[in-house]
């Protein structure tokens, strides 16, 4: 086996079943490689199961009997994949019960044996391929679920690139009605009046900067230098206005060399 020490359980109420299993665990797996635990119950599984999860030592995989004193069947998977999804699961059946086998792998089990066929060499590979395949599939999710934030984060870039479109053409009326406020002659002489529209033009114009920036974030993937002292006062600029609201001042010293 691949791992050092894998932890198995084995849920079995046969005492003789439970016995051969873990003789014939034995002879074809080394004791270093595998920590051999044996419940006689679905209740004492699922137990153990939410005991090992909270600990932080989760079991590597399960050799499962469906037919126990509290559980029977299908339903007995069910309950321990339901306790922990990405679990290996091996379920042991008896001989005229390979019907049930074929359906607890399409139920989610990672394969079956015949408790009566069991061999040193097919119980060590049914659970060296068990392993392995939960390890491949645990890679695949992560991969997927990767995929899946690339593909969030582009279908942001695209709306923060059509949002920035569709900003920038109020914008554009605000300031062009600024402009055309400026130049009537019943404001002109108003010098509140006249300082307020700088300052509308002026965040409109900053505005349109972060629009464009935000275009650019979208629309590219390469990294770029800025300089720290100007984006400290572009900062300051954006909050300026609730400051002023506040009766808050706010100063700024910084030196002619900043990186």
């Amino acid at each position: 086996m691949d791992t050092e020490s894998t932890r198995i359980l084995l849920v079995e109420d046969n005492p003789g079943d439970a016995r051969l299993i873990e003789f014939t665990l034995r002879e074809g797996v080394s004791t270093t490689e595998c920590v051999l635990t044996t419940v006689g119950t679905l209740g004492d599984a699922l137990d153990l199961l939410q005991r090992s999860a909270a600990d932080g030592c989760r079991y590597g995989l399960v050799l499962l009997d469906l037919s126990l004193p509290d559980s029977r069947g299908i339903e007995t998977l069910l309950a321990v994949r339901q306790a922990d999804p990405t679990l290996p699961i091996i379920v042991l059946t008896g001989l005229s019960d390979e019907a049930v086998g074929l359906e607890a792998v399409k139920g989610g089990a990672d394969d079956f044996l015949v408790k009566g066929r069991l061999g040193t060499e097919s119980l060590s590979r049914a659970i060296r391929y068990a392993i392995e395949r939960s390890r491949i599939n645990t890679q695949l999710r992560a991969q997927r679920d990767t995929l899946a934030q690339i593909s969030r984060l582009s279908a942001l870039g695209e709306m923060a690139a059509t949002f920035a479109h569709e900003l920038n053409q109020p914008l554009s009326a605000i300031l062009i009605c600024t402009e055309s406020l400026r130049r009537n002659p019943l404001i002109n002489g108003d010098a509140v009046i006249v300082t307020e529209l700088d300052t509308i033009s002026g965040q409109c114009r900053r505005a349109a900067e972060v629009i464009r920036r935000i275009r650019g974030f979208a629309c590219r993937s390469e990294w770029a230098e800025a300089k720290f002292g100007t984006m400290v006062l572009e900062s300051v600029e954006l909050v300026r206005p609730e400051f002023a609201q506040r009766g808050v001042r706010v100063v700024t010293e910084m030196g002619d060399s900043l990186p």
